[in-house]
């Protein structure tokens, strides 16, 4: 099976992350968030992008992970300075 992503239409991605979701990376706004807790300051970079070949493997995870089957979101990571939901 082809995962190429130059053979879609369109694909973006958006991931938030963190205690309070407060990370983002978000590649139809070609935006990356990143929230260091250590000196409490938050970074912004409005020209960010992923390789085709990065979004090409997370293409790949998505549908192989059955991305149009019902899914409940529940977990959390374990770490205390990182969650996922």
């Amino acid at each position: 099976m082809n995962y190429s992503v130059s053979e879609q239409d369109r694909f973006d991605v958006r991931l938030k992350y963190g205690r309070n979701l407060e990370n983002e990376i978000n590649t139809a706004d070609k935006k990356m968030v990143v929230r260091y807790e250590e000196s409490d300051v938050t970074k912004t970079t409005s020209d960010f992008t992923l390789t085709e070949g990065e979004l090409s493997v997370i293409y790949q995870n998505i549908v192989l992970s059955n991305y149009l089957d019902q899914k409940v979101l529940n977990h959390s990571c374990h770490s205390p300075k990182n969650s996922m939901s």
